[in-house]
């Protein structure tokens, strides 16, 4: 009698032996099925500079490779206007957030560089008051100008940028006065707006 129940205990292990296997083999199907995902950035391996202005991911800058900085300074031109210029800033900048990977958190701000170094030297107020409109923090003249939605990105860059040889330490008063303002946009980015701040008055 004991025998059999044993047996009947073994075939009890085997019973779940094949459920884990059930289990086992859709897990196994939900895995391959996740791993299939990153297909959809497979594209992205050949991207052009027009096609990443179109759609500025993270991703897409990166797969510009290296010569990412030539690439998109040459797309626009050998003497662009400054609104052009800012433009392609704030999307450059738009995937930039504090969580950025080292090689994208590199690969915007070396892009920042190449794009704000010549304006910047020619006159850095106008850069930054091109800027501070994209932002919406100040009013374009342009009635039918909207202002960037998201901001983050471009905030941080700029505090970047402050940084940086080519920034004209005349402009912090002007920065200053419209990062302490009361602002709807500033006032949801206040942990920025307070390291913006702080990296300024540092200079």
């Amino acid at each position: 009698g004991g025998e059999g129940k044993r047996e009947g205990e073994g075939g009890g292990e085997e019973d779940d032996g094949d459920n884990s296997n059930e289990e086992r083999e859709t897990k196994t199907e939900n895995d391959h099925s996740h791993f299939s995902l990153p297909k959809l950035e497979e594209p992205v391996n050949h991207v052009t500079v027009e096609e990443y202005l179109s759609v500025p991911t993270g991703t897409r800058l990166l797969a510009l490779g290296p010569e990412r900085t030539r690439l998109i300074a040459e797309s626009l031109g050998d003497k662009p206007q400054l609104e052009e210029v800012v433009d392609v800033y704030m999307k450059v900048c738009s995937c930039y957030t504090e969580e950025s990977q080292e090689d994208l958190r590199r690969a915007v701000e070396q892009t920042v560089d190449a794009l704000l170094e010549q304006p910047c030297q020619d006159n850095t107020a106008n850069v930054v008051n091109t800027i501070l409109v994209h932002l919406g923090l100040i009013k374009s003249e342009d009635k039918e100008f909207r202002p960037a939605q998201e901001v983050g990105g471009p905030l941080l860059a700029l505090r970047h940028a402050v940084r940086q040889p080519y920034f004209s330490r005349t402009t912090v008063d002007i920065l200053t006065t419209f990062l302490t303002k009361s602002n709807p946009i500033l006032d949801n980015n206040t942990a920025l707006r307070h390291k913006l701040l702080e990296t300024v008055h540092s200079l």
